[in-house]
Protein backbone atom coordinates (compact mmCIF):
# COMPACT_ATOMS: atom_id res chain seq x y z
CA UNK A 1 0.00 0.00 0.00
CA UNK A 2 1.27 3.99 -0.88
CA UNK A 3 2.03 5.94 2.07
CA UNK A 4 2.71 9.04 1.39
CA UNK A 5 6.33 10.54 2.70
CA UNK A 6 5.64 13.60 4.12
CA UNK A 7 9.13 14.78 4.84
CA UNK A 8 10.28 14.22 0.72
CA UNK A 9 6.90 16.63 0.13
CA UNK A 10 8.30 19.45 2.43
CA UNK A 11 11.70 19.56 1.18
CA UNK A 12 10.27 19.60 -2.25
CA UNK A 13 8.15 22.32 -1.85
CA UNK A 14 10.71 24.20 0.37
CA UNK A 15 13.25 23.80 -2.35
CA UNK A 16 10.74 25.37 -5.00
CA UNK A 17 10.26 28.35 -3.04
CA UNK A 18 13.64 28.73 -2.00
CA UNK A 19 14.31 28.30 -5.92
CA UNK A 20 12.02 30.78 -6.57
CA UNK A 21 13.29 33.71 -3.68
CA UNK A 22 16.68 33.05 -5.98
CA UNK A 23 15.54 33.47 -8.80
CA UNK A 24 13.37 36.41 -8.49
CA UNK A 25 15.98 38.29 -6.31
CA UNK A 26 18.56 37.74 -9.50
CA UNK A 27 16.03 38.77 -11.73
CA UNK A 28 14.82 41.94 -9.72
CA UNK A 29 19.08 42.58 -9.32
CA UNK A 30 19.36 42.45 -13.84
CA UNK A 31 16.19 44.68 -14.10
CA UNK A 32 17.25 47.11 -11.18
CA UNK A 33 20.34 47.82 -13.26
CA UNK A 34 18.78 48.02 -16.60
CA UNK A 35 16.61 50.43 -15.16
CA UNK A 36 19.41 52.47 -13.34
CA UNK A 37 21.41 52.59 -16.74
CA UNK A 38 18.59 54.03 -18.56
CA UNK A 39 18.47 56.41 -15.74
CA UNK A 40 22.32 57.83 -16.25
CA UNK A 41 21.64 57.53 -20.14
CA UNK A 42 18.74 60.09 -19.95
CA UNK A 43 21.24 62.67 -17.44
CA UNK A 44 23.45 62.17 -20.23
CA UNK A 45 21.22 62.98 -22.48
CA UNK A 46 19.86 66.02 -20.68
CA UNK A 47 23.48 67.28 -20.11
CA UNK A 48 24.21 67.23 -23.90
CA UNK A 49 20.94 68.99 -25.02
CA UNK A 50 21.87 71.83 -22.73
CA UNK A 51 25.04 71.78 -24.09
CA UNK A 52 23.64 72.23 -27.56
CA UNK A 53 21.00 74.85 -26.22
CA UNK A 54 23.61 76.96 -24.64
CA UNK A 55 25.35 76.91 -27.94
CA UNK A 56 22.54 78.13 -29.74
CA UNK A 57 21.39 80.90 -27.18
CA UNK A 58 25.06 81.90 -27.03
CA UNK A 59 25.20 82.58 -31.02
CA UNK A 60 27.60 79.56 -31.32
CA UNK A 61 25.68 77.73 -33.67
CA UNK A 62 28.82 76.04 -35.59
CA UNK A 63 29.77 74.39 -32.26
CA UNK A 64 25.98 73.09 -31.67
CA UNK A 65 26.45 71.17 -34.67
CA UNK A 66 30.06 70.26 -33.73
CA UNK A 67 28.35 68.47 -30.59
CA UNK A 68 25.42 67.26 -32.45
CA UNK A 69 27.10 65.52 -35.33
CA UNK A 70 29.16 64.09 -32.69
CA UNK A 71 26.41 63.12 -30.84
CA UNK A 72 25.19 61.60 -33.76
CA UNK A 73 28.31 59.25 -34.47
CA UNK A 74 28.18 57.92 -30.85
CA UNK A 75 24.64 56.96 -31.28
CA UNK A 76 25.62 55.35 -34.76
CA UNK A 77 28.18 53.90 -33.40
CA UNK A 78 25.84 52.35 -30.57
CA UNK A 79 23.75 50.69 -32.95
CA UNK A 80 27.05 48.92 -34.59
CA UNK A 81 25.59 45.18 -33.23
CA UNK A 82 21.60 45.72 -33.68
CA UNK A 83 21.24 43.42 -36.43
CA UNK A 84 23.79 40.64 -34.58
CA UNK A 85 21.81 40.93 -31.31
CA UNK A 86 18.40 40.84 -32.74
CA UNK A 87 16.85 38.05 -35.66
CA UNK A 88 15.22 40.09 -38.80
CA UNK A 89 11.65 38.68 -37.26
CA UNK A 90 12.26 40.92 -33.93
CA UNK A 91 13.62 43.95 -35.89
CA UNK A 92 11.74 47.37 -35.07
CA UNK A 93 11.32 49.32 -38.37
CA UNK A 94 11.59 52.73 -36.70
CA UNK A 95 15.33 51.71 -35.71
CA UNK A 96 15.46 51.75 -39.77
CA UNK A 97 13.61 54.69 -40.29
CA UNK A 98 15.83 56.28 -38.11
CA UNK A 99 18.67 55.37 -39.84
CA UNK A 100 16.99 56.38 -43.56
CA UNK A 101 16.75 60.06 -41.94
CA UNK A 102 20.48 60.45 -40.73
CA UNK A 103 21.80 58.78 -43.93
CA UNK A 104 19.55 61.99 -45.88
CA UNK A 105 21.80 63.91 -43.45
CA UNK A 106 24.92 62.82 -44.13
CA UNK A 107 24.13 62.58 -48.07
CA UNK A 108 23.04 66.39 -47.85
CA UNK A 109 26.39 67.03 -45.44
CA UNK A 110 29.58 65.81 -47.61
CA UNK A 111 31.77 67.17 -45.16
CA UNK A 112 30.68 65.26 -42.00
CA UNK A 113 33.35 62.55 -41.00
CA UNK A 114 31.62 59.65 -39.23
CA UNK A 115 33.83 56.86 -37.14
CA UNK A 116 33.92 54.05 -39.06
CA UNK A 117 31.74 52.30 -36.45
CA UNK A 118 29.02 54.55 -36.72
CA UNK A 119 29.50 54.47 -40.78
CA UNK A 120 29.21 50.60 -41.03
CA UNK A 121 26.22 51.47 -38.36
CA UNK A 122 24.54 53.54 -41.39
CA UNK A 123 24.66 51.04 -43.89
CA UNK A 124 22.29 48.42 -41.78
CA UNK A 125 18.66 48.31 -43.75
CA UNK A 126 19.71 50.55 -46.49
CA UNK A 127 19.11 48.18 -49.28
CA UNK A 128 15.61 47.99 -47.82
CA UNK A 129 14.24 51.72 -48.57
CA UNK A 130 16.51 51.84 -51.18
CA UNK A 131 18.67 54.61 -50.35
Amino acid sequence: MYKPIYGLVVALLSGVGIGSAGTFLLTSSKVEDLVASSYVRSASDARSFAQVLDDIESHREAQAIVRLEGYLGIALASLGDYETVFPEPRREPRIYEALATVRAYVASHPTLALPAEAANALAMGSAKDGR
